[in-house]
């Protein structure tokens, strides 16, 4: 308890020093002099400052060690930077942001302070595309990067980060499958990564896009797609399973569209929305492989 108590008033004492710290300010710091468990201790430290004090954009320039184990053996005392270790938090960080929310503008900006612009401009450009949810941007620039990946990749942090990228831009570079699987492809994978709104919106997009492709028209014509909307409370479909389900997502969607501020929304509701996501995009996937209107 004592020792637990020590390592909190150490934690206090940084962040008193924080605070004196102005907008901009460089830290440099050296561990050479202390107990070996400060080493961890301040690899934590530090990472806490660059995250919960980032509206200071205070920079780590340096950490210093002085490997004075090493003196009598190499007549000299190296003094070694160790900040690039505390750098690959923010790699791991970005990797993280991109894989589980489609946010790859903090990988990007890391790979730009290694002058890497174009594999990170296209980065940037497919996290915007699924920000948007644009779904031919998101086939577009994942293309594109596939691309981009199978190449040389910089001798950087970002080479050990590689395959979660190629990993992550499979999912979205699939240009064989028919658009309504694709959409329903992305719908999931939204819904995986909690982003219910926009998983909800694309879902109730892809059930109207599975409609076009059965009755062959044309995917990217509103009127046709307005057409199908009303197709689905034909005497003949109205009762059929995809119709039914188009019925329980789309008032949600419409919720979504207008910031749940029609009358009725719930907390209920929200969570109902929220816990039945991925019952929705099974159903829907089911009925998808059979070709049919079911």
């Amino acid at each position: 308890m004592e020792l637990t108590n020590e390592l909190w008033e150490n934690f206090d004492r940084i962040f008193q020093i924080v605070d004196w710290l102005n907008v901009g300010d460089e830290i440099y710091i050296d561990i050479t002099h202390s107990f070996r468990s400060l080493s961890l201790f301040l690899f934590l430290t530090v990472t806490f400052i660059k995250d919960l004090a980032s509206e200071k954009q205070i920079k780590i320039s340096g950490v210093y060690y002085g490997m004075l184990d090493v003196t009598r053996e190499l007549k000299y005392t190296p003094v070694v930077d160790l900040n690039p270790l505390f750098e690959m938090t923010s790699w791991i960080k970005g990797a993280y942001s991109l894989q589980s929310y489609g946010n790859g503008n903090f990988i990007a900006e890391l790979l730009k302070a290694q002058n890497e612009n174009q594999l990170a401009n296209q980065i940037e450009e497919l996290s915007q595309s699924l920000n948007i949810n644009n779904v031919n941007a998101i086939k577009q620039k994942s293309s594109i990067l596939k691309t981009s990946l199978q190449q040389s990749i910089p001798k950087t942090p970002f080479q050990y980060l590689r395959k979660t990228l190629e990993n992550f831009v499979k999912k979205f570079a699939r240009s064989s499958v028919q658009e309504s699987e694709y959409q329903l492809e992305l719908a999931g994978w939204y819904f995986d990564n909690q982003r219910y709104a926009t998983g909800y919106i694309t879902l109730a997009e892809a059930i109207i896009t599975y409609l076009c492709e059965i009755e062959g028209r044309n995917i990217k014509n509103r009127n046709t797609r307005e057409e199908m909307k009303n197709l689905l409370h034909n005497r003949d479909i109205k009762n059929s399973k995809l119709a039914q389900l188009y019925f329980e997502v789309n008032p949600i969607r419409k919720s979504i569209a207008h910031a749940l501020l029609e009358e009725g929304n719930h907390v209920n509701d929200v969570r109902d929305a929220i816990n039945n996501a991925k019952h929705y995009y099974q159903e829907v996937k089911t009925i998808f492989k059979t070709g049919r209107i079911e």
